[in-house]
């Protein structure tokens, strides 16, 4: 009923499709990595307001995603991908002996499985899919395939099945999102500051092992610069941008005067909002997720997580807002 009601919205004065599309001219991004190149422009402009910066210097790489998955490829093989002569089921019937990949049953409906839940960052790509019995697919729920092995085999059995896991740790959509953004970023911060630059990972590789620096992101910083021996302040401030609002345009229920209210993060929980930055055992986390018994799911910036711990531990430390900002001492 909410999604006929919003395909009537859409479309009761909307022009013929063919004739609505925008014409995507060179340098459009989707609105997903538009947004990416806008955070970090915003924190150029932010940064310009209190120091006087002279020189910007854009570190950037391009990455060939077939070359670091498979090092021998070459010619036409970057055009006969995995599926080549496949479809997507019938490989993975092949590819595990029609058997379910966690339990070894054979059953007459498989179910194709996400290794990596989409909801913890797992994609569509073939090698983070498998085949999966209804009743494991069920207890999985959004585990990863890596702590439901562990949770329900033997120790010899789990050690065994996680050897056959592949890699899921290598995401390649952020490679993809730095190909498809590093000249639009560049070029949008040319167009405001001239005097930047652009640099390699390769270069900052060179300058870190040439002053024999220890790896951390602020350290990095300095050896985009060339000043790699400058030494570092005390203090390394970390901001992460948070979302603010739903996907949803508009509540599903109407409030008084039979109107929609237009949609927000998640209601309040036990008097914790989604992204509220909290403290916990010493530590300083956001929430990622909670559940309405009063249990959250908490994750700090430098990607410390803490499953289902209740509300009564946590010590609220702001609201949500469109940054999230931490500061850590440099050791």
């Amino acid at each position: 009923m909410y999604r006929q009601n919003r395909h009537y919205r859409k479309t009761r004065y909307r022009k013929p499709r063919f004739k609505n599309r925008k014409n995507k001219k060179k340098g459009w991004l989707p609105p997903s990595l538009e947004q990416k190149v806008a955070v970090q422009l915003n924190e150029i402009n932010h940064l310009h307001r209190y120091f006087p910066i002279e020189k910007i210097i854009v570190e950037t790489a391009e990455f060939d995603i077939q070359k670091i998955k498979n090092p021998d490829i070459s010619g036409i093989e970057y055009q006969q991908g995995t599926l080549q002569g496949y479809n997507i089921r019938n490989y993975l019937l092949e590819k595990h002996n029609r058997k379910c990949f966690y339990c070894g049953k054979t059953v007459s409906d498989f179910e194709v499985e996400h290794m990596l839940p989409k909801s913890r960052g797992g994609s569509n790509r073939i090698d983070n899919l498998t085949l999966s019995c209804h009743e494991c697919n069920q207890k999985k729920d959004t585990l990863t395939a890596e702590e439901f092995i562990q949770q329900t085999l033997p120790a010899k059995k789990a050690a065994a099945k996680l050897k056959q896991l592949p890699n899921e740790k290598r995401l390649f959509r952020y490679m993809a999102h730095m190909n498809a953004t590093r000249w639009v970023l560049y070029n949008a911060i040319k167009e405001k500051y001239p005097n930047v630059k652009m640099t390699y990972g390769y270069i900052t590789k060179y300058n870190h092992i040439k002053a024999g620096l220890p790896k951390a992101h602020h350290i990095d910083a300095k050896c985009i610069t060339g000043f790699a021996t400058v030494p570092s302040i005390d203090q390394t401030v970390v901001k992460r941008k948070m979302r603010r609002h739903n996907r949803q345009l508009h509540r599903a229920t109407f409030s008084k005067g039979h109107v929609r209210n237009v949609a927000c993060l998640p209601t309040v929980v036990f008097g914790f909002q989604l992204y509220d930055f909290v403290l916990f055992n010493n530590h300083y986390y956001y929430i990622k997720s909670r559940k309405s018994l009063g249990y959250f799911r908490l994750t700090s910036v430098e990607g410390l997580k803490e499953e289902n711990r209740s509300y009564k531990k946590l010590t609220l430390l702001a609201h949500t807002n469109a940054y999230l900002t931490n500061r850590y001492i440099n050791a």
